[in-house]
């Protein structure tokens, strides 16, 4: 009965191990995919002085910047995770996401405080570059330790189906608010729906703290 209790207490830390890691990186690939899709919107918010085409430009090369810190965050929470563990970094990274996502859906724009909101935008997604870095790969690991050998090369596909989940939901969203010409009023909203999903997942890791990271056992063991 005890042995049974515990099997099933592995199980479920597992399940809540991988879901929480597939939910990680869903949450990266939709917030890299909603921003692009969301950039002509947010052009003449956040560059209301530049004309038309050099506002979209501008928000453009937001995108490439926000790139050069995923090295920098790559080096962090490898460090981060080889001094305190695999776990912490993966909290921390997934943390730093949701704070960096929510806060996006928060910021003032050009007409409110001028030259700060472009900049702020900017730090706001160099801050989801650099936590993403260490969320993406991290949790891959992390997922396939609670797989049982045998289920790996699934697993691997059920990754990859996650990235795609989070390109799909982000342009489908987007495409729904467009269509009914409501992405002006409502695109704050799809920062803060990200924001939650990765309360979603942190709650799911905690869950997983309490009931242990034990790693499924293979057949035959």
């Amino acid at each position: 009965m005890q042995m049974s209790a515990i099997q099933n207490n592995s199980k479920k830390a597992s399940v809540t191990r991988i879901i929480s890691s597939l939910i990680g990186n869903i949450l990266e690939h939709y917030d890299n995919a909603l921003f692009g899709f969301l950039t002509p919107f947010l052009a003449p918010l956040f560059f209301t002085a530049q004309s038309p085409v050099t506002a979209l430009i501008l928000a453009y090369a937001i995108l490439p910047i926000g790139l050069f810190t995923r090295p920098l965050g790559a080096l962090f929470f490898g460090w981060f995770g080889d001094r305190f563990g695999t776990r912490s970094a993966l909290f921390t990274s997934l943390v730093g996401m949701g704070i960096a996502t929510l806060s996006l859906g928060f910021l003032p724009t050009y007409n409110d405080i001028g030259i700060c909101a472009p900049l702020l935008l900017t730090f706001g997604r160099m801050l989801q570059n650099f936590c993403a870095a260490g969320e993406a790969p991290g949790a891959a690991i992390f997922a396939l330790e609670a797989t049982s050998k045998h289920k790996r090369s699934m697993m691997s596909s059920l990754i990859d189906v996650s990235t795609m989940v989070g390109i799909l939901l982000a342009s489908v969203l987007v495409s729904i608010l467009s269509a009914y010409d409501a992405i002006e009023t409502t695109w704050r909203a799809l920062f803060w729906f990200g924001g939650t999903t990765a309360i979603l997942g942190l709650i799911l890791r905690l869950q997983n703290e309490e009931t242990g990271f034990a790693v499924v056992p293979e057949k035959g063991n």
